[in-house]
């Protein structure tokens, strides 16, 4: 199937949502390459640490020899940090001197200094890393990624309160109950008349869902129907042929020995796979959705507009970017019935004590446990096994939360999951209202929710 594929490849056109290249000079030529010589890593890559070493830590903190994990950042250089700082800030300085003489390069010098600037505060907090000070990286990642709305913090929580009490009362199983009666225990002190965000009914999802699919279908129809699962070798050659469909042909498909993880890097251009994946057919068809069609789809887009900015991403677009790419996955979920990202919505709540209490990585994880094992048997599955699967969920959510952090002062955290839900809540609350928008989040990566970057793209004439 895979061989005949390849052959289907030199019959297939591209994909409906790529665009023509701006026939024109774009309108930031030059300070997108003095740009991309500034910027040439995902900062919060900077955060990972060694695998050996984090999974000591991990094995220690779980059989409670030690009270927190010490987290890694062998990545940060301190050096190469300053001279980022140095090469940003001389850059910005270039363009606020640079004379413009229309609307036009009036609207781009004020979105690369936005996004220069945003650049700036990411280089400021990891050094604050390296330097272990927890005042700073408090303030800074405050000001990247802000907070939970307090509202919808409390509502998510009123609502696993609800389905926590329903469990309770019809239950027989008593490690369910059990685990009902320990959230209720554990929220007992909110008490709040606001109503959870409302997911889509099945009109508007399916209505959304129509029109993602008219632009991605052929990439879908690569998938063998007949094959249940994907090695990594096996998705390798698909993701190859969708960059082609992408007209992509100069970015890479590469399968990584170390990698646990999938993910896209623009600046590479480099569509990145575990070595050890080993995926199911829903899998592969999100992944495509998500990493292909969205991340790299948006940023091939981006660099073929008058705006190459919108290649890597305007200020603050990270909010609009993963909204777009968790829609996509849902789109592609045959059973979808919830936002995504709460979890982590509210592990950041929690963390940074929208109840009343601040947490460090212990306490944080504590509450966790408590709550992912609700989850899973509330959804079915064994207890013993659901105990072990909230310990392992409870840490990797921590590690997210906490990394950058010394994982012992409570309430400081790495915020950057907050915009998982905030995205997918924004992005759905604008589609049901314009369901035409779709076609515009394949412009570049850009927040379609977001009134600053729909007017400047709108005066560029881009949207």
């Amino acid at each position: 199937m895979i061989q005949s594929n390849n052959i289907l490849l030199l019959m297939t056109q591209r994909l409906p949502f790529i665009i023509d290249p701006f026939p024109g000079e774009p309108l930031d030529r030059d300070w997108f390459t003095q740009y991309e010589q500034c910027v040439q890593f995902e900062f919060f890559e900077a955060l990972e640490g060694d695998g050996t070493y984090r999974q000591e830590q991990k094995k220690q903190f779980l059989s409670k020899k030690i009270h927190h994990p010490h987290l890694d950042y062998p990545r940060i250089n301190n050096t190469a940090l300053q001279e980022t700082e140095v090469a940003l800030r001389t850059l910005l300085e270039t363009i606020l001197f640079k004379i413009v003489d229309t609307p036009e390069k009036k609207i781009v010098q004020q979105l690369y200094k936005q996004r220069i600037e945003e650049h700036i505060l990411e280089v400021q907090l990891l050094q604050s890393v390296a330097r272990t000070d927890m005042h700073t990286f408090h303030n800074i990642s405050e000001q990247l990624y802000g907070s939970p709305l307090p509202y919808i913090f409390f509502s998510f929580i009123k609502d696993i309160r609800e389905r926590a009490k329903k469990n309770v009362h019809t239950t027989s199983d008593q490690h369910k109950k059990k685990a009902a009666k320990t959230i209720l225990q554990l929220f007992s002190h909110q008490q709040i008349d606001t109503a959870a965000p409302r997911f889509p009914s099945d009109e508007s999802i399916q209505k959304i869902r129509h029109l993602f699919f008219s632009l991605i279908q052929e990439a879908m129809n690569l998938v063998p129907p007949e094959t249940t699962h994907f090695s990594a070798q096996e998705i390798q050659p698909i993701f190859s042929q969708i960059l082609h469909m992408l007209e992509a042909d100069d970015w890479t498909v590469f399968v990584h020995p170390d990698f646990t993880l999938f993910s896209v890097d623009p600046g590479e251009k480099k569509v990145i796979i575990p070595h050890s994946a080993m995926i199911s057919q829903l899998r592969l068809r999100q992944l495509i959705a998500h990493e292909l069609c969205i991340h790299v789809g948006r940023s091939l887009n981006g660099r073929r507009s008058k705006l190459l900015l919108l290649g890597r991403g305007l200020h603050q677009y990270a909010c609009g970017e993963e909204g777009a790419a968790i829609l996509a996955t849902q789109c592609v979920t045959p059973s979808c019935t919830q936002f995504f990202g709460i979890d982590k919505y509210i592990a950041i709540g929690f963390a940074i004590g929208l109840d009343g209490q601040k947490r460090n990585f212990s306490q944080l994880f504590s509450l966790l446990c408590s709550y992912y094992l609700f989850d899973s048997v509330e959804n079915g599955l064994d207890y013993s096994d659901a105990q072990e699967e909230a310990k392992e969920k409870a840490y990797k959510t921590c590690v997210r939360l906490f990394r950058g952090t010394d994982c012992q002062t409570p309430g400081v955290i790495f915020r950057k999951d907050v915009i998982y839900a905030r995205g997918n809540l924004r992005l759905w609350e604008l589609l049901q209202q314009q369901p035409n928008a779709l076609q515009a989040l394949f412009v570049g990566k850009f927040d379609i929710t977001r009134k600053d970057h729909v007017e400047a793209l709108t005066q560029l004439g881009i949207l």
